[in-house]
């Protein structure tokens, strides 16, 4: 797994919207699975690779992954597409206001892709981006 740091995280699967969302919790915790974790960033300096693209569906644990990338991110500049999954609680750790907060000072616009268009997303029009959406960072 990757995230915002490299040590071990328990993913805990009950109670999620869908099979395919997990829940991080405290290590430990009763119904949970510890799996190790790591950043992109280390990840590809240990494997010498320069990406100039990433794709990120994590469902619901983007902001860790983003946060585990930002010197590929400010270094490389790649582009990203980013599936963004709202939390159900709509946590603002996990909030597309959030995710655009990191981006647009490392010189990416935030555009919305859909079948046949690209919508270039600003901060007064990011409400209404929907729930799982697909982003495009360059």
């Amino acid at each position: 797994a990757v995230g915002d740091s490299s040590s071990p995280l328990c993913y805990d699967p009950q109670g999620a919207r869908c099979p395919l969302e997990y829940r991080v919790r405290p290590l430990g915790h009763p119904s949970g699975r510890r799996v190790s974790c790591t950043t992109l960033d280390s990840w590809c300096l240990e494997n010498s690779v320069r990406p100039e693209l990433i794709k990120v569906d994590v469902e619901g644990f983007e902001y860790a992954v983003l946060q585990g990338m930002q010197g590929i991110i400010r270094d490389l500049k790649p582009t990203l597409l980013l599936e963004y999954h709202r939390k159900t609680d709509d946590s603002a750790d996990n909030g597309l206001e959030v995710i655009r907060r990191i981006m647009e000072p490392l010189g990416y616009s935030m555009c919305e892709l859909s079948k046949n268009s690209i919508r270039t997303i600003v901060p007064a029009r990011a409400g209404s981006v929907a729930a799982n959406s697909m982003l495009l960072f360059r």
